[in-house]
């Protein structure tokens, strides 16, 4: 047995799933692990990459970690296992269970489990006890920085700008929102659509966000749940008028100068209707602005 066929096992028990409490002797070295990353970082990348979609995703990792995989090459998980949120309370939130369970929790693509994987590592640079709570603060941006060094040092998505750019942004912005609230502005919506890459982006946010709330209380989740779903709907909303058609340039000038009658109300009200009748298809989009003046002519009279 080599590192690439141990690795190979982790990858199975993340399909086939295994006993909480196997035992996985250390039979090789962080170097031996380091070694076989650096000569096959390919094949390595997709034992991980399929082990992390597997539906025991959970079983998968604590095996990685078990055969000492994870203490060689991603440190930064390590750094969370017994990492809590509240030492007096034996209820407390291991971070890397935590870690485990939003990782099973978001639908089984590469970006997103890799996302929910490392969105709480900031955890271990940020905690902080003063005697009272545990407070993690700005753990979303110091875990995004940890993404870079981490990335710096393995080379963990390669040439893959695009997963790169994606996981960091889940990680970045995993916490934004749980702080929704009423009183943002559109324009504070927008900036969050456009952070985290559009509609798509927005869509692997939510799924993240919904899978870390883990908490038991009841109400706390209800809360969170009804939160989220106000954002979305309001940023579904935004997007759709955002991306509506629109009459070209000037078409509203031809129609006032050919209607001979003056400037009101009217003007406004009939380009809302002609607007409307793009969206829902009575008018097709994307016409030259003669098409849009004959039909708004033909309104006013």
């Amino acid at each position: 047995m080599d590192p690439i066929d141990l690795l190979l096992l982790c990858r199975k028990g993340a399909y086939e799933g295994a006993p909480d409490d196997i035992f996985v002797p250390h039979l090789f070295s962080a170097g031996e692990f380091e070694g076989v990353w650096k000569t096959d970082r390919v094949q390595v990348r997709r034992i991980l990459d399929e082990l992390l979609c597997g539906p025991y995703v959970g079983v998968g990792l604590e095996l990685l970690l078990k055969t000492g995989a994870l203490h060689a090459l991603f440190p930064e998980l390590v750094a969370i296992k017994n990492l809590g949120d509240d030492p007096a309370s034996a209820m407390h939130k291991d971070v890397w269970e935590h870690s485990k369970v939003v990782a099973a929790g978001v639908p089984a693509t590469v970006e997103l489990r890799w996302g929910a994987l490392l969105h709480d590592i900031g955890k271990s640079r940020t905690r902080k006890f003063d005697g009272r709570k545990v407070t993690f603060h700005n753990h979303d941006i110091v875990g995004a920085q940890m993404l870079d060094r981490l990335e710096s040092r393995i080379g963990l998505f390669g040439k893959d700008d695009v997963l790169f750019g994606t996981v960091r942004a889940l990680i970045l912005n995993h916490l934004r929102p749980a702080h929704y609230a009423k009183d943002w502005t559109d324009s504070g919506v927008r900036r969050l659509l456009t952070d985290i890459g559009g509609m798509r982006g927005f869509e692997r946010l939510m799924s993240l966000s919904r899978a870390d709330l883990t908490t038991k209380n009841a109400n706390k989740r209800d809360r969170a749940v009804a939160r989220g779903n106000e954002l979305e709907a309001r940023v579904k909303a935004i997007y759709a008028e955002d991306n509506a058609p629109k009459l070209p340039k000037g078409t509203m000038g031809v129609i006032l100068e050919r209607s001979g009658k003056k400037p009101g109300k009217w003007l406004n009200d009939l380009r809302e209707t002609l607007e409307e009748h793009m969206r829902t298809g009575l008018l097709n989009p994307g016409q030259d602005v003669e098409y849009y003046v004959v039909v708004g002519v033909s309104m006013t009279t």
